[in-house]
């Protein structure tokens, strides 16, 4: 139209979708009709306390705006303090404790009931922190065995990741670990499978595996706030056994996780589990053996004997390496399986 952009396409005979192109074998002339695209509004109905965003690509938007025709829209939700979101067999849990819901190639107008429910009276501690309330907090720590085909690719959860492969080496633990609530997503469509994990992710890992109980959410670090998402269940696993800070009173949260410090943990979950932790296998074999710091000498002869954590080589073990997200859904995996179902 002129060489103007603007919001019409042409609507042209024989044509569809797409550009709108008609070939002219003689002289004659065309008659081009410009029609307004059509829009669709997007509204959200709350109850409850919580916050609700809505986004069309970096746009954000008010409930009751209009979104152009096969946009893809997105909702978050994320409970207060003491609620919980109802109705999330649609939505996705993030790691946030907030809730994704998609809405593909919008056609129509859209009104979506975002309804939260309160789980305790105001002040009342539910043990969620600021991690959100999407579990079961009687779920028990023992998770039924791996089913055979729990991690085939037919409808595969991990379909809504963007960045998830699945021909990946990783597919089958994240999977595990997603259909199992042990980890989640770090955004929209998100799972970072190669991004370091960090202690706080390890602990609030456990945290999960235990099923979420209520604990007093007292900090004993001083890099740890209350209001912080990993608040909870870096209290519940200081009050347990099974951390313990970097020292000068701090605990790291952000810090990546090494491979000693995760079979630390790991052994210490097992220990609070009341599980043989007395497996043992001589380092001696890999140079770097000596590298191992004292505290985790006999965690991470546990874990390479449990099977748990094997050499970077036939040489190395590279204790204070860092470990992805990847790597570590596939060592919770062999950790559930092997040790927390396997006694």
């Amino acid at each position: 139209r002129n060489g103007v952009e603007t919001d019409y396409y042409a609507k042209a005979e024989h044509v569809t979708s797409g550009s709108a192109t008609e070939t002219i074998q003689s002289e004659t002339s065309v008659e081009v009709t410009f029609v307004p695209m059509e829009s669709y509004t997007i509204s959200a109905r709350q109850t409850g306390k919580g916050t609700v965003s809505i986004l069309c690509g970096n746009s954000v938007l008010s409930s009751g705006d209009k979104v152009p025709y096969i946009s893809d829209v997105t909702l978050l939700a994320k409970p207060a303090e003491g609620w919980k979101l109802t109705s999330i067999s649609n939505w996705v849990e993030l790691a946030d404790g907030s809730y994704m819901l998609n809405l593909d190639d919008v056609e129509e107008n859209h009104l979506i009931d975002v309804v939260f429910e309160q789980t305790s009276a105001p002040g009342e501690n539910t043990g969620t922190g600021g991690s959100g309330d999407g579990y079961d907090y009687n779920t028990p720590a023992v998770i039924p065995p791996v089913e055979e085909d729990e991690t085939s690719h037919e409808d595969c959860v991990c379909g809504h990741y963007t960045d998830l492969d699945e021909n990946a080496w990783y597919h089958g633990p994240c999977v595990y670990v997603i259909n199992h609530k042990l980890m989640g997503g770090t955004g929209i469509n998100e799972f970072s499978p190669h991004m370091n994990l960090s202690r706080a992710m390890l602990v609030q890992i456990l945290y999960n595996l235990e099923g979420r109980p209520a604990v007093d959410i007292t900090s004993h670090f001083d890099d740890v706030r209350n209001g912080d998402w990993y608040a909870v269940a870096i209290a519940w696993a200081t009050q347990n056994g099974v951390i313990n800070g970097v020292g000068s009173g701090k605990f790291a949260p952000d810090a990546s996780i090494t491979r000693e410090q995760m079979a630390a943990m790991f052994r210490n979950y097992a220990a609070y589990k009341q599980k043989d932790v007395t497996a043992n296998t001589d380092l001696s074999g890999y140079a770097d053996a000596g590298a191992v710091s004292r505290y985790a000498e006999e965690s991470m002869k546990w874990a390479v004997a449990e099977g748990l954590l094997k050499g970077t080589s036939a040489t190395t073990l590279e204790p204070s390496k860092t470990a992805s997200r990847a790597e570590a859904a596939a060592i919770l995996m062999r950790f559930v399986e092997g040790v927390i179902n396997g006694q």
